[in-house]
């Protein structure tokens, strides 16, 4: 990892200030916590399912995985869990906005839990070609739909701020 997580830390905090005062976050950024858990799900079906695979590993299987600094992994998890329960879990903060400190740390978990698979597939399989084949269409699928997802729900609908309720609205959920 990379630098200080204290300046995300900071700028979440000053989020938690200017958001309950803001009237657009109760209406747009505000719900049940499983509401932006679901978002998450909604606009990257994929990404959110290998993460929690990725993140699963790291907690209760670390030894499966070959990571040589698995202290760095779970800090990985805790950063995650921590923005996405702020998110789910704060006051008026649900937008993808707020939780764009931890984009990373998502992702990287969400690459252990890919890579957890195929390195399954490929036992099984023993045949890296089709292995490669399955994970580069399994990636480039996941590609094209995450770009018509932000096609449909930013650029179509013209969204300025990506918060929870409009981006359910945009796609029609």
């Amino acid at each position: 990892m990379a630098g200080s997580p204290v300046p995300a830390i900071q700028a979440s905090f000053h989020m938690l200030g200017i958001a309950n005062d803001a009237a657009y976050g109760v209406e747009n950024c505000s719900g049940p916590w499983y509401q932006f858990v679901y978002l998450l799900w909604l606009v990257g079906p994929f990404t959110a399912g290998m993460a929690l695979l990725g993140g699963g590993l790291v907690l209760f299987c670390p030894n499966r995985l070959g990571i040589h600094d698995i202290q760095c992994a779970r800090f990985a998890v805790l950063m995650t869990a921590a923005f996405v329960g702020l998110c789910a879990f704060g006051p008026n903060l649900q937008n993808l906005r707020v939780v764009s400190p931890a984009a990373a740390t998502y992702c990287l978990l969400a690459g252990i839990g890919f890579w957890y698979l195929v390195s399954l597939l490929r036992r099984v399989l023993r045949n890296d070609w089709v292995v490669v084949l399955l994970a580069a269409g399994c990636l480039g699928a996941d590609v094209v739909s995450n770009y018509q997802t932000f096609t449909q729900v930013v650029v179509d609908s013209r969204m300025d701020d990506l918060a929870v309720r409009g981006i359910r609205r945009a796609m029609g959920r």
